[in-house]
This record gives C-alpha cells, structure tokens and sequence, in this order.
C-alpha cells in the first residue's frame, strides 16, 4: 500500500489564519470586557470561546507539523497496522491510532479509508515491495530517501521530493 502525501502548505497557511484571528478577537473582548462596568460580563465567554478556537488551531498545527513523520513510517510499515507505526515512532498505539484519524478527517491522509481494528490485510499475491531511493532535496540540499512512485514532503524546508531528484540531479522531462 502506497500513501501519497499531499502538500501542507494550505492548512498551514489557513490555521495559522484562524489562530491568528480567533487570538486577536479573544484579546479584543477581554480588552472592551476590562474596561467595562465591573461585573461579569460576556465579554469573558466570549473570549474564552475564541481562545478555545485559537487552541483548535494550535492542535491542528501541530498535527500537520508530524505529517510527514507519520506519511514516512506508514510508508515504512507498507500498511495501516498501527501498531507497528508506533513501534517505529516510539509513541503509544492510542495516540498514533487518534493521530492517523484526526489527519484522516483534515483531509491530509485521502487514501485512508481502513477501519483502524488493526486486523492484518494480506497484500495481493503479484504486489512488489516496494524500494527506497536516496535523494537529495532540490530546496535546501538535505539527504532524504523517498519511496519510488512516491513523493514526499522534505523534512527540513517542505519542498515535495521525488524520485526524479536522485543525487540532486532533476529529470529532463520535470522541467
């Protein structure tokens, strides 16, 4: 099973949108509720509800900063067993499992479309396994390996590798 990755940029740009204002409007009701007429006022609710959205933000960006750790090592794993993924990230079964769902439902993971029983799929009989190829980022000049017929975020500077970049060297037809 091959996972291919999709570019970040997007939900990134837009949660940091979202935290920024959600922060601004939160401050903005706390500052108007001090300066009110003592008492408690909804200016505090209301805050608080945008503060609450600001941390939804936070969470999201977060996630979206552990994508490509997650795309690589489901990819290493060559399946959705959740157990081996936390094995090789060293993080509780749980989390990777409530990780992989909440990437699921951002939309970042659309190939993702296995229950998470942990129940092993057999591959197909006549599927080749398949190799890693060591590239070289065309972005920052970072080594990096990427499954072939593969692309993959780089972990650095978020610039999409491909196997066309072997030894830092672009393929003729990519440009």
């Amino acid at each position: 099973m091959t996972f291919l990755p999709v570019s970040t940029a997007n939900l990134r740009r837009t949660n940091r949108r979202k935290l920024i204002a959600y922060g601004l409007l939160g401050a903005f009701f706390l500052y108007v509720d001090s300066t009110g007429a003592g008492g408690a006022s909804f200016g505090v609710i209301i805050a608080a509800l945008f503060f609450w959205r600001a941390g939804v933000a936070i969470g999201r960006l977060r996630l979206i900063e552990q994508y490509p750790e997650y795309v690589r090592a489901l990819q290493t794993v060559g399946g959705l067993d959740s157990k081996k993924v936390a094995a090789l990230l060293k993080r509780p079964q749980r989390e990777v499992r409530r990780r992989l769902k909440a990437m699921e439902k951002m939309g970042v993971l659309p190939d993702l479309t296995v229950s998470f029983a942990d129940r092993q799929r057999t591959p197909p009989a006549r599927q080749k396994p398949a190799r890693m190829v060591a590239v070289k980022c065309p972005g920052c000049g970072a080594p990096d390996s990427v499954m072939e017929d593969s692309h993959l975020p780089c972990r650095y500077c978020g610039t999409m590798l491909t196997p066309q970049f072997v030894r830092g060297q672009q393929s003729a037809d990519s440009e």
